[in-house]
């Protein structure tokens, strides 16, 4: 449960918020709770790929799968979407659902549904230890509704341990083009620190910033959602990093709270 903020430890600090659009105002209003005033630049952007014969045949064959997982909140909305062309949303009980993180658990129970099992550890690397610890998981067939550019921890991990690994790319992360007014926020405003979600919003800060301008983040701070953004965060030179011991949007805050009343 998120710890209750009493005071405002973020009064007078600037913070960008780099989440995607439609992600990014959960994040801001967390922050401005907390005293911050948020600046929301989209590093990221969420498309949903065109209908396609392959992902509708996978979908309609959903029989033939013995588990269903999802990396995130996104894939469970398109998953869903195609989903309920084709079968009633009760039809997923016959499968174990198994998903990553806070926020994708909770879009799954606003559709009626169960997570059978979600890490306490939001990593891909947490579902490939949960499936060590099945049994007869060879030749079972797995099914994960994820992004078409996302990590291929999961699958490589399953295919391993000998299991029938069926990706089904749902929506792309792509760059969105608004490099300047990165730049102005930078130029205009003194920012304290800048969030990172996930390794992609960090890695397109840098690649919409430009090497030419890092000069602007001499004195900015970052927080990043765990170790693998964390890992991505320091691939750019940067080895100092507030990081929340719980990869979920509330404990980002309350880390970065943390930090300003040690550090003001």
């Amino acid at each position: 449960m998120r710890r209750a903020i009493t005071l405002k430890p973020l009064v007078g600090k600037r913070i960008v918020v780099t989440r995607a659009q439609e992600d990014a105002a959960s994040l801001s209003k967390l922050l401005r709770e907390a005293g911050a005033e948020p600046f929301e630049f989209p590093t990221i952007s969420i498309e949903e790929i065109e209908p396609n014969n392959q992902r509708d045949a996978r979908i309609q064959s959903i029989n033939d799968y013995s588990y269903l997982i999802f990396t995130s909140q996104h894939g469970v909305k398109f998953f869903l979407k195609h989903f309920v062309r084709f079968h009633e949303i009760q039809k997923l009980q016959d499968l174990t659902v198994i998903c990553i993180g806070t926020q994708t658990n909770n879009c799954l129970a606003s559709y009626g549904i169960k997570s059978d099992f979600t890490p306490r550890r939001f990593q891909a690397e947490s579902i490939v230890a949960f499936f060590k610890k099945e049994t007869m998981i060879a030749h079972k067939k797995i099914l994960i509704a994820r992004a078409q550019e996302a990590r291929n921890v999961i699958e490589m991990g399953l295919h391993k341990q000998g299991a029938s690994v069926t990706v089904l790319p749902l929506y792309k992360v792509t760059l969105p083009q608004n490099s300047e007014k990165l730049k102005e926020i930078f130029v205009e405003n003194h920012i304290d620190l800048v969030t990172f979600a996930s390794s992609k919003t960090c890695s397109n800060f840098f690649h919409i910033l430009g090497l030419e301008n890092k000069r602007y983040l001499n004195e900015t701070n970052f927080a990043v959602i765990g170790p693998i953004t964390q890992k991505t965060l320091q691939n750019f030179g940067y080895s100092k990093a507030v990081v929340p011991k719980k990869y979920t949007i509330p404990s980002l805050v309350e880390a970065i709270c943390d930090y300003y009343v040690e550090v003001p």
